[in-house]
């Protein structure tokens, strides 16, 4: 639920004590009153320092102007999504080729001794498959990690169990037997659709003003604008490392490492 700016003025809801109009009256008919003196006080500081400071980008440290026209800052956030945007096609294009989507039935290989049980996918987290998270797209066990939402259909005492899991449970994993198996089998089924998706999530812009927001923090001492391309760099060794490398050792190749995206 979206939370509700509240007045500490007037008490009302949907709006600050700055753009209180009732505080805005008080002020005007009261010029003598100590809140007339802090505002009129705050009008010269912020006076004062657009004389004395002038506007630098935060970006790149230069003065003439700010991060939001900045040349290197657009280009940091243009390369950030184009990588992003790479990445989540081809996790979708794995997923068609895999045959996960919401609806897909899988058997889930519990063990020799418990046989196999079924899941459906109830859901693809969209929101997880990002540069920052890589692992959740590849393999992951852990409380509501991975992308890929199955839901039990073989309900025990009454209770729906959920899973939440990577790809490479759907590739296989090398169990020390020799050969790799994988965690769950999918079932034969119609061709699967791409899954749909928001434009600005597909583009890569969803989310990338973060990236620069945590970019500009972590190097906050120095110059982001001489930085990025290294970390760029970084996150696409990580997918190479830590998602096409993962899957293809069960003998999968990612659609990541093609041009047909």
């Amino acid at each position: 639920m979206p939370r509700t700016v509240r007045c500490r003025w007037c008490g009302q809801a949907g709006h600050n004590q700055a753009t209180c109009p009732k505080r805005k009256a008080y002020v005007a008919a009261n010029p003598d009153s100590p809140h007339a003196r802090y505002d009129e006080y705050k009008k010269k500081k912020r006076a004062f320092r657009a004389q004395h400071a002038p506007r630098s980008c935060s970006f790149c440290r230069e003065a003439g102007h700010t991060a939001r026209t900045c040349a290197h800052h657009k280009a940091a956030l243009k390369a950030y999504a184009d990588l992003q945007s790479r990445f989540r096609k081809a996790v979708l294009k794995d997923l068609v080729t895999l045959g996960l989507a919401p609806g897909a039935v899988v058997l889930n290989n519990t063990g020799p001794d418990k046989g196999t049980k079924p899941y459906m996918v109830t859901r693809i987290g969209l929101d997880m498959i990002n540069l920052l998270n890589i692992s959740a797209a590849v393999n992951a066990y852990e409380y509501r990690s991975g992308i890929v939402e199955l839901e039990s259909m073989a309900p025990t005492d009454g209770y729906t169990r959920t899973l939440y899991r990577g790809l490479k449970c759907f590739i296989g994993e090398d169990y020390g037997v020799g050969r790799t198996m994988p965690t769950f089998a999918r079932l034969p089924a119609p061709e699967v659709p791409m899954q749909s998706a928001p434009l600005a999530w597909l583009d890569g812009t969803e989310g990338s003003k973060d990236f620069i927001k945590d970019l500009t923090k972590t190097y906050k001492r120095y110059r982001p604008s001489e930085h990025w391309k290294l970390v760029i760099e970084r996150l696409h060794r990580k997918i190479l490392e830590d998602y096409c490398a993962m899957i293809e050792c069960a003998g999968f190749k990612s659609a990541f490492l093609t041009d047909a995206i």
